[in-house]
């Protein structure tokens, strides 16, 4: 089972993705440091053992035709509780769980999406 969250931030998305690892279920949180990477996301760009970030994993296999969230699967990653871009590496702030949603659910029916709000 995979499990994408759809939130913005500010929506306990840190305490989710601490439960996720508590239960076994390897989770990222807007950003993962990978030891070594498939010769995909190398030649998309990314270097092993550097922090990657969701957006941009996103947003390459976007543009290589690559299913938008099937870095999960090869990746080894069973839930994403943080999505949006907005480092220090980022011009602006970038969401692709609103950019790329129609994409993002078409094209992964079998993943668990969920949106969590916060009450004020």
């Amino acid at each position: 089972m995979k499990v994408f969250c759809l939130n913005l931030p500010k929506t306990a998305t840190t305490s989710l993705c601490n439960s996720f690892n508590k239960i076994g279920m390897r989770c990222m949180h807007e950003w993962l440091k990978f030891d070594t990477l498939p010769q995909t996301y190398i030649r998309m760009g990314f270097e092993s053992g550097k922090k990657s970030g969701c957006p941009k994993l996103i947003q390459k296999c976007i543009e290589n035709n690559v299913r938008p969230l099937q870095w999960m699967y090869d990746l080894n990653i069973g839930a994403v509780t943080q999505v949006e871009w907005s480092g220090e590496d980022s011009d602006s702030n970038f969401f692709p769980q609103i950019e790329y949603l129609g994409e993002i659910i078409s094209k992964h029916p079998e993943v668990f999406f969920y949106l969590s709000i916060q009450r004020r």
